[in-house]
């Protein structure tokens, strides 16, 4: 059995039973022995049905035998548990496996390699079930007990590796899964030969990993060992044989070559029908990619009714991984037939099971919450896209604040009702119908099924006559149950038909009172205020332009993969005033600005508020260029943030005054920044010189208690200028370098009593953001540091993109604050504005050029550009020193 010899093994274990039965009779302990033996034998051999009422009758004979909590019920209940894992039933698994590792660790402790078992065998339940953070405590705590106790090498170590890995791969965390997959693969590649079936399995999840990252040429070997093993060894009608083809089928599904991945799919799926049963997860799985063959090569009446069946018996068994991806298969055979209003209906539907998803992910680390996200965005985008091409653009919006919003909540705790993890995507009044009439007949599936896999269970011990009858009736129940889904099917599409052709006559109640919001927001606003949104899909660009009158959807035809790529040449330019950036600077104009240049003309535009998309947010629009003037100079411009939209027309208070701290000398690795004592006090107003009524506080004198002293007495203006180090997705490691030597967390600062309310303005006027080189750096912490402090109170933030020059920074702000000052009615959107004209200008108060960075070095070897020729009437003009700097949220 232990070297996958399954054939050689069965025999024998029934030869065993049959002797210990007839020597110590059918209910001594040692035949629970045997009992349970063959059960993990015909457990690992496929045979389910037969191991199911031996493992129970196992279990029977020790619950008498030696009582409810020993050690060998445990293992009962666990290998009992297990069985029902594998065939889906997970709502009977859980309470055993939960009563296993009680037992466990009641009786062996809690580092016991059989609780490491327990822990395991539940992670994998809640990983069935979505339910990743408590999947991933359990799988870690498990591989830790193995190994303390048993060592690296063991067999049981690569099992807690395989599943561990298996649930990164889930979570998008690819490289992390390789590493640990291969891991296990060498344990057991010297532990069990290189043909037993445990090796094939985790062969089997390393090729996955392998394809998930495109490397076809690794997977496919790997792929095809894998095969092979289960083949020879477990029959070519095992669950794993249709595992390893459903993955090989998906390879060549990946590569295009989707004439070879239909009959590994079609052979995987019926093996799987055959072994499991038709309304087995795997199953539902198992039709959804066949339809997803049917989807690409055009034939979608068959793609759609795999995709409608593999809905129905996720919805019956309340899998919700299953559900949304037949719902967004759904989806995207109505959006290939241009049945648009289908395809939004479902993929709200697709969209809404993964938020209920993501509000289960809460507990995991950042950057599992957004690996998560690595394969699902394309449900977003696809919908949003759906909905600009109807002209529905406040719910598209919506569906686009659902992952722009997430750096925000990257660092702010709120109820779920405002967490975007949570958010669900808003129905019509014909859609919510059309939901709930679909909510309720998935909901009646589920409890019918749920009832009657209970009855079927218990009927291996026999049912009471009462019970049988119930069982028929529920079995007639199910059927009246999925004709109705059928029908509500049918029904719904000739609904969505019908109200296709009231459409061009109406507009939803919903948005017009959206776009009523929006388009009286801006014209309360003034100042020529516009709000412009960009939506990344991966074919072309999508922007979405507001005015006070009117709303109009424009296109780029450039991919995502295109544009990330400009971004990321273009980012690399700015940062360096050693080369020239009006080329790409151009380049980016005509994607970004010139499909709404003329709308910008017509509405008489004078402010852009713009809500930016992925790698977007890691360049500064106003260093577009349109081969005569940067886009600063003609527009105002600001970051629009949805954590601070309720704040956009709050009016700024008449006088301001100023509290500054900074830091001046060089602390644990971080540069001094000499221009800082120069900026500050040069903003502070002392008798003839300054700009603001305030205060200023340096080094030893910036301490944390400053800060909220600053915050407690009301100042208008804070402004902090030092090193800021901020890490997506890491609030306890993005933190404010105080004078004092200290660090303020992000986290320190959200969960402290850090009362922004009074403040109209923050400015960090110097900030290290950390955001180059690796593929976790989305530009999401833009808004996610901005959001926190307008969350908490502040209205709007100046922010840098990149480490800033010290000396030019501070003759910038007191630019920015002597306009502001001085030139009254004007906005902090203009005062910004025109200290970056006179940088470009080279019209502001001379000074020294910059010696140093507050912040990391440069980034070098961009793209190869022409040399920037610097003037020395205007050593500042290269965006390098003025675009870095930001507005977001309230510009007034």
């Amino acid at each position: 059995h232990e070297m996958g010899e399954y054939a050689k093994a069965l025999p024998l274990y029934q030869r065993s039973l049959a002797i210990r039965e007839k020597a110590l009779g059918p209910e001594h302990p040692e035949m629970a022995d045997s009992l349970a033996n063959l059960a993990v034998l015909h457990h690992a051999m496929g045979e389910y049905a037969k191991a199911v009422p031996l493992h129970e009758r196992s279990l029977a004979i020790r619950e008498k035998a030696l009582g409810p909590e020993t050690p060998e019920v445990a293992t009962s209940l666990n290998n009992l548990a297990w069985l029902y894992r594998d065939m889906g039933e997970y709502t009977k698994a859980l309470p055993l496996v939960q009563r296993s590792l009680a037992v466990r660790e009641k009786v062996l402790g809690r580092d016991h390699p059989e609780v490491a078992m327990s822990l395991n065998n539940l992670a994998a339940l809640y990983e069935a079930t979505g339910e990743y953070a408590r999947a991933l405590a359990l799988y870690e705590r498990s591989l830790a007990i193995r190994e303390k106790a048993l060592g690296p090498e063991h067999n049981d170590v690569a099992r807690s590796l395989n599943d561990l890995a298996g649930i990164y791969q889930e979570m998008g965390e690819y490289e992390k899964a390789l590493l640990l997959f291969q891991r296990g693969v060498a344990i057991r590649e010297k532990a069990l030969g290189p043909e037993h079936p445990d090796l094939g399995r985790i062969l089997n999840h390393l090729a996955e990993v392998y394809r998930k990252l495109r490397q076809y040429a690794k997977a496919q070997p790997v792929y095809a060992r894998a095969l092979a093993i289960f083949e020879k060894t477990l029959g070519p009608e095992h669950p794993h044989v249709a595992a390893a083809l459903h993955n090989y089928a998906s390879l060549y599904h990946d590569m295009g070559e989707y004439a070879s991945a239909l009959p590994l799919y079609e052979r995987s799926h019926a093996i799987l029908e055959k072994a499991l049963g038709p309304e087995h997860p795997d199953v539902a799985t198992s039709l959804n990619n066949i339809a997803g063959v049917y989807l690409v090569t055009g034939q979608y009446e068959k793609a759609l009714q795999l995709a409608q069946r593999s809905l129905l018996i996720g919805s019956g068994r309340a899998v919700p991984e299953v559900v949304w991806r037949a719902q967004e298969r759904l989806s995207a055979v109505y959006g290939a037939q241009k049945r648009r209003s289908a395809a939004i209906f479902w993929g709200k539907q697709a969209v809404n099971t993964l938020q209920g998803l993501r509000a289960r992910l809460t507990a995991l680390e950042r950057e599992l919450q957004r690996s998560y996200l690595t394969d699902k965005r394309g449900a977003y985008a696809r919908l949003a896209d759906h909905l600009i091409e109807e002209g529905r653009l406040p719910e598209a919006q919506q569906v686009m604040a659902m992952l722009k919003e997430e750096e925000f909540f990257d660092f702010i705790r709120r109820d779920a009702r405002g967490d975007p993890r949570t958010t669900q995507a808003a129905y019509t009044a014909q859609e919510e119908s059309w939901a709930r009439r679909y909510r309720e007949i998935g909901n009646r599936l589920a409890a019918i099924g749920t009832e009657l896999e209970t009855l079927r269970r218990k009927a291996r011990q026999g049912l009471t006559g009462a019970e049988q009858e119930r069982r028929t009736a529920l079995e007639g129940d199910l059927r009246v149950a999925r004709q109705a889904f059928d029908r509500f099917l049918g029904e719904l599409m000739k609904e969505i038909a019908q109200a296709d052709a009231r459409r061009a006559l109406e507009i939803g109640e919903r948005n017009l009172t959206n776009l009523r919001a929006l388009q009286g927001t801006l014209a309360s606003l003034g100042h020529g205020a516009v709000a412009v949104h960009y939506l990344m899909g991966e074919e072309k660009l999508r922007i979405l332009l507001t005015t006070p009158a009117v709303q109009l959807a424009r296109e780029a035809p450039v991919t995502a993969r295109e544009l990330n790529r400009g971004i990321e040449q273009f980012r690399r330019v700015l940062q360096d005033p050693r080369l020239d950036p009006l080329p790409l600077a151009r380049e980016m104009y005509q994607v970004l600005i010139a499909p709404i240049a003329e709308d910008l003309v017509q509405a008489g535009a004078q402010t852009l508020m713009v809500s930016l998309d992925g790698t977007l947010r890691y360049i500064p629009l106003a260093a577009l260029h349109d081969g005569k003037r940067y886009l600063v100079e003609a527009y105002r411009l600001a970051i629009f943030t949805e954590a601070a939209k309720d704040k956009l027309k709050d009016a700024p208070q008449p006088r301001w005054r100023f509290a500054g701290l900074g830091l001046t000398r060089g602390i644990e690795g971080f540069s001094p920044l000499s221009g800082v004592k120069e900026e500050l006090e040069g903003i502070v107003k002392h008798g003839e010189r300054g700009v603001l009524p305030g205060e200023v506080h340096f080094d030893q004198a910036f301490t944390a208690g400053r800060v909220r002293d600053s915050l407690d007495r009301a100042f208008p203006v804070l402004h902090i200028a030092s090193h800021f180090v901020f890490r997506p997705g890491t609030e306890a490691d993005s933190f404010l370098l105080l004078g004092d030597g200290s660090r303020l967390t992000l986290r320190e600062i959200k969960e402290s009593d850090f009362d922004f309310r009074n403040v109209d303005l923050i400015t960090l006027s110097a900030c290290e953001t950390a955001v180059g080189g690796g593929r976790d750096a989305t530009g999401q912490e833009i808004e996610g540091l901005g959001a926190l402090a307008q969350r908490q109170g502040a209205k709007g933030v100046i922010a840098t993109l990149w480490p800033v020059a010290d000396v030019s920074t501070g003759v910038m702000m007191q630019s920015f604050y002597a306009i502001r000052e001085t030139q009254r009615g004007v906005t902090k959107a203009e005062a910004l504005r025109q200290a970056q004209l006179q940088l470009i200008r080279g019209s502001h108060a001379k000074a020294a050029l910059p010696q140093g960075e507050r912040g990391a070095k440069r980034a070098e070897n961009a793209r190869s550009a022409a040399g920037w020729m610097p003037d020395p009437a205007r050593p500042y003009a290269h965006p390098y020193f003025w675009a870095p700097f930001i507005l977001m949220g309230n510009w007034l």
